[in-house]
């Protein structure tokens, strides 16, 4: 085997192994998404209710409220709140700097790194929906 055939099988072995590699992260990727959609129609209703009686929502790690929806994350280096917006059914990064509103999609939230803040973000509906009807009776 030449010098050359060698070092084009290496190139070969390891593209393949980097291709293994990034198709594993992209299975993670698309499953964190796919848990995301699904928690945010599992929480529906319960964001639903607490948007219409003009609740903030909150999130236990982020020190922030948000009246049009669950909090999923927060960068603190571009100053971005990231919220699930009940009505639009969809993800809005706020700038909370310029109040400029974008929309992304699950797939760059969890690119972003919030996938464990946007889990507990939808999940903590389930206590202040809790606080909310313990403090009406």
């Amino acid at each position: 085997m030449t010098h050359l055939t060698e070092l084009i099988n290496h190139h070969i072995v390891t593209a393949e192994v980097l291709y293994k590699d990034w198709k594993k992260s992209r299975d993670v990727i698309d499953h964190q998404v796919e848990q995301l959609e699904f928690l945010s129609l599992k929480y529906y209703p319960a964001c639903e209710w607490y948007f219409q009686h003009d609740y903030p929502f909150k999130h236990p790690s982020i020190e922030a409220e948000a009246y049009f929806g669950p909090i999923l994350g927060y960068d603190e280096q571009k100053n971005d709140l990231y919220v699930y917006h009940v009505m639009d059914l969809n993800v809005k990064r706020i700038n909370l700097d310029t109040n400029t509103k974008t929309v992304v999609s699950f797939t760059e939230l969890v690119n972003e790194g919030f996938y464990e803040d946007a889990c507990t973000g939808f999940s903590h509906i389930e206590v202040l929906t809790d606080f909310q009807l313990d403090h009406q009776l």
